[in-house]
């Protein structure tokens, strides 16, 4: 889905968002002192508060701040070696199986989509042909050129990507390219970053905004028992020692899934023999989403989802138990 209809859903959504959300109001600078921040918006505001969290995403503003306040004369960035199309089309009228997800390889592409009962929504990634940094906008002749090339690709059985293409919202797709990276500066003096921000893979593995939301739970619960312990004012130090446990702890979970996911994408876009033996032989053979029922990624993964600790609730658990979940418990 388009990261603007999920950012229309979470507003739309939120209590009292008139008076706890600023629309609108880009960040220009930044300052830091002894007892929090002052935020400069473009509008010509001042924003005071104690810390800054920039979640704003792959091309964040508040990570260029940082980074200068930190006096790092060669800012970290993300790089791009991958674009694609996502939108959606209006599929009603095509053999496509619902509430199923498919993917597919060729022409050096992959193509993900899953249908629902009014459509169906697609992404598609292919290489670049050399690595870009910064922002690229496509024309209307660009992306349509690239799905051209995607045509005869089989998308799902007895359907091709130019049957989805005819049938898609030309006015709401988007052409893009895919960024990657792991930052090593994640906190600063104040300020902290989360999410794409600090961790950011291609959207192949589909784990890129679900290791966001685990490390705001994670940086949440660190920032919710250092005011209990500490009260409304903590020291620099204090504020710097629950970033770096942040950091710590984030960068070893969210690493190996980021690795993966490098390597993923990789492999399911290269024109191999391997890659054409596993996906013609092997892969006709076995249901990877029911392999093992599911144990393998529970135990490896799932089970070891973030919650918010101090949020009381009740939950349920299946034979592989949440690992945290516990944990707060008994606490």
């Amino acid at each position: 889905m388009l990261r603007s209809e999920l950012i229309k859903i979470l507003y739309t959504s939120l209590k009292y968002r008139d008076t706890n959300i600023t629309t609108s109001a880009e960040v220009v600078d930044i300052e830091t002192h002894a007892e929090g921040v002052r935020v400069h918006l473009h509008n010509g505001n001042i924003v005071n508060g104690s810390i800054v969290i920039g979640a704003d995403g792959v091309h964040s503003r508040v990570r260029k701040i940082m980074c200068n306040l930190a006096g790092e004369l060669s800012p970290e960035h993300m790089a791009s070696n991958f674009h694609g199309i996502f939108g959606w089309a209006d599929t009603s009228d095509l053999p496509i199986e619902r509430a199923v997800f498919f993917e597919s390889r060729g022409a050096g592409a992959v193509v993900q989509c899953l249908g629902t009962p009014e459509r169906l929504r697609f992404v598609t990634l292919k290489p670049l042909a050399e690595t870009v940094t910064g922002r690229k906008r496509y024309s209307r002749q660009e992306m349509e050129d690239y799905a051209a090339s995607l045509a005869d690709v089989a998308v799902c059985p007895g359907v091709t990507f130019k049957d989805v293409w005819a049938r898609a919202d030309k006015d709401s797709a988007r052409m893009l390219n895919k960024e990657e990276g792991f930052m090593s500066l994640w906190h600063h003096d104040h300020i902290v970053l989360v999410g794409d921000a600090v961790h950011k893979s291609t959207s192949v593995n589909g784990l890129g905004m679900t290791c966001g939301l685990h490390s705001a739970a994670v940086l949440a619960n660190l920032l919710q028992g250092l005011v209990a312990f500490t009260g409304q004012n903590p020291s620099v130090e204090e504020v710097d020692e629950i970033f770096s446990r942040y950091q710590q702890e984030r960068q070893g979970e969210v690493k190996p899934v980021w690795d993966k996911g490098y390597s993923m994408i990789r492999e399911v876009t290269r024109n191999s023999w391997l890659s054409w033996l596993w996906d013609r032989y092997v892969l006709l053979w076995v249901d990877m989403e029911n392999f093992m029922k599911g144990i393998i990624p529970s135990l490896f993964l799932i089970r070891y989802g973030n919650i918010l600790s101090y949020v009381p609730f009740v939950g349920e658990q299946g034979s592989i138990p949440w690992l945290r979940w516990l944990t707060a418990i008994e606490q």
